[in-house]
């Protein structure tokens, strides 16, 4: 649903036959149809990650909001199911409300859409590394040596 200028700029221009090159193109042709909501934001996210690989010294799809955004979108359409087709290949008119649902979907999740996720030490109990019980060992020599026995009669 989101492209910024930079990518609308790139997505005209793209040019050649390579897989990413068509895809690009053929998504952003897509995406001026404006069938609806989600088909536009899932060709916006085609456009993103082809520019990424055309461009992918000058062009980083990781940092970009709207990439961000649009993939929100998709983990969380049932949030968006009330939109219409936006008009326009930017944020639209309806910029406002589609920031403040993103923002409750941050508000709600919390940092699940951070890059690095940081644990709540009150709620996550410690990851402590438990060496096998002494029974469990003594199991599995017992196992080793009788499967020995088992080969030695055998041969």
């Amino acid at each position: 649903m989101v492209l910024n200028r930079r990518e609308i700029r790139l997505s005209r221009w793209v040019r050649g036959e390579s897989l990413h090159a068509v895809r690009v193109r053929v998504a952003f042709s897509d995406t001026l149809r404006k069938a609806n909501f989600f088909f536009q934001v899932t060709c916006h996210r085609e456009v993103q990650a082809g520019l990424h690989h055309l461009y992918s010294s000058s062009y980083s799809k990781n940092s970009s909001h709207e990439y961000r955004f649009n993939c929100m979108v998709i983990y969380n359409g049932w949030r968006f199911a009330e939109r219409g087709v936006v008009r326009c290949l930017g944020w639209g008119p309806d910029r406002e409300t589609l920031l403040n649902i993103s923002a409750q979907i941050v508000i709600d999740e919390g940092p699940r859409h951070q890059f690095k996720q940081r644990k709540d030490p009150k709620t996550t109990l410690p990851i402590i590394p438990h060496p096998p019980s002494p029974d469990i060992v003594t199991d599995q020599k017992a196992e080793i040596q009788r499967l020995q026995m088992l080969l030695d009669e055998a041969v």
